[in-house]
């Protein structure tokens, strides 16, 4: 379920090992046996042990420095910083490559979504909303987000959490008010500019065609009839895009398009690469509000406005609990095109994966019980949270209180008046699953009775 995912880091630290002369060593070491290099930094860094210097060599390998297999080879990025004399040049190139290619981007968009939030960013939270984001799951004691920290810091990128903006523009390529344009895009102009850069065509070309490629290469639907104003016509506005209609035509789907003159290919295509990953995911920004907060945001008049709150809502007492985040909105082939809100996973004791569907409706119904019933053969849960800010119905309890007693599956309530004592006093999250657990062992104690009879 993962979107992406950040280097491993492991003693790779700049506070660790010196990068100039570890470059040296692996250069020293191309084409033999990487145990050779191993020993070598484990000598010099770490006190001969020999784990902690085969954790730094994997790290090299997931910073791109070092080829994967077949003994000590560097990559081309590899190459170009042996090459490099200044330890700063390094430093800002390890930083460059980090922002391009290694999800750098998406770091530094968790460190706005927290502090937008009014929030200060600690490796915790860090950890907490790159999650959220769709990183490949980071547990609470990874390397990760630190190592990338202190190489991004090293290039004056950051301090402390603080973004350097300038030199961030100037690594990254890219303003971030231009970024802010990109974060606006929906996932089907994100897949058209995309497949544009990918042509690495500075010339004219059939907006039809390039259409038709973005279909073929991320499988995506356009509107059949109103293309041009879907898709042409606002990454023109955006500027990311000019129009030179075909002589003697006057449609969108005609027209011959291009990239604007002051955009990039080589840039625009990996940081779209990361943009579109947040995209649609707006619950992130609702996560980092208080408890407090989101219950305003419970009884807001918007209907999208509650729907998010209800699900940061979710997220964030399954969090009280110590469930581990695995993804949001779930959808595509994964569940058949259905949705599910939020999944949750634990291995204390033994897995089990927790399944919550958020409804921000007056009543719950027995087929959408069942609809959650069904997703679960799929998503392999163990348990389904139905969290409402109405009532289910009693058609749907009796119907889960059937499958309960068939299945070994526990289907949870969590109703509206259950939310407020939440939100007044968060621990009772306790209260509230230990109740539908002692109901969900006398269902299924009952059923053994009557087994037995």
């Amino acid at each position: 379920m993962a979107d992406f995912k950040l280097p491993y880091g492991a003693e790779f630290s700049p506070d660790k090992i010196k990068i100039k002369d570890v470059l040296k060593l692996a250069a020293a070491n191309e084409g033999q046996p990487t145990e050779k290099l191993v020993s070598e930094i484990a000598k010099k860094y770490y006190k001969k042990n020999q784990t902690m210097a085969a954790n730094c060599k994997n790290s090299m390998v997931a910073y791109e420095i070092l080829e994967t297999g077949g003994g000590v080879s560097l990559s081309d990025f590899g190459n170009e910083l042996v090459a490099m004399k200044k330890v700063q040049d390094i430093y800002d190139a390890m930083a460059k490559h980090i922002l391009t290619y290694l999800n750098g981007l998406m770091f530094i968009e968790a460190i706005r979504t927290i502090t937008q939030g009014g929030n200060k960013p600690t490796l915790e939270r860090m950890t907490e909303t790159l999650n959220l984001m769709g990183c490949e799951e980071l547990s609470k004691t990874n390397k990760h987000v630190a190592t990338m920290k202190k190489w991004l810091e090293k290039a004056d990128v950051l301090k402390g959490w603080d973004i350097r903006e300038k030199k961030l523009e100037t690594l990254a390529g890219i303003k971030d008010d231009d970024l802010e344009v990109l974060r606006g895009l929906n996932h089907e102009q994100v897949c058209f500019i995309r497949a544009l850069c990918n042509t690495d065509y500075d010339e004219y070309q059939s907006a039809t065609k390039i259409r038709d490629l973005a279909k073929a290469s991320y499988n995506v639907d356009f509107p059949a009839k109103n293309f041009a104003a879907a898709i042409i016509k606002p990454l023109e506005e955006k500027k990311l895009i000019e129009k030179k209609p075909f002589a003697g035509t006057h449609g969108g789907n005609a027209s011959e398009i291009k990239l604007v003159g002051t955009v990039k290919a080589d840039i625009l295509a990996p940081v779209l690469q990361q943009i579109e990953i947040i995209a649609g995911k707006e619950v992130i920004k609702y996560c980092q509000k208080t408890l407090s907060e989101l219950r305003v945001e419970l009884d807001a008049d918007d209907t999208y406005v509650k729907g998010l709150a209800l699900e940061a809502f979710a997220i964030k007492i399954m969090q009280i609990i110590d469930l581990d985040f695995a993804g949001t909105r779930v959808k595509g082939s994964d569940t058949g095109g259905a949705e599910v809100d939020v999944v949750f996973d634990t291995t204390r004791l033994n897995y089990s994966r927790w399944q919550v569907q958020c409804k921000n409706t007056p009543k719950v119904s027995l087929d959408q019980v069942a609809k959650e019933v069904g997703l679960s053969h799929v998503l392999k849960s163990n348990v389904i949270v139905i969290l409402t800010t109405g009532k289910a119905s009693s058609t749907a309890k009796e119907y889960a209180a059937t499958i309960m007693k068939e299945m070994n599956l526990c289907i949870v309530f969590i109703e509206g008046d259950d939310i407020n004592e939440i939100l007044e006093s968060p621990s009772s999250i306790v209260d509230v699953l230990n109740r539908e657990s002692v109901k969900a062992k006398r269902i299924k104690l009952l059923d053994k009775i009557e087994e037995n009879k």
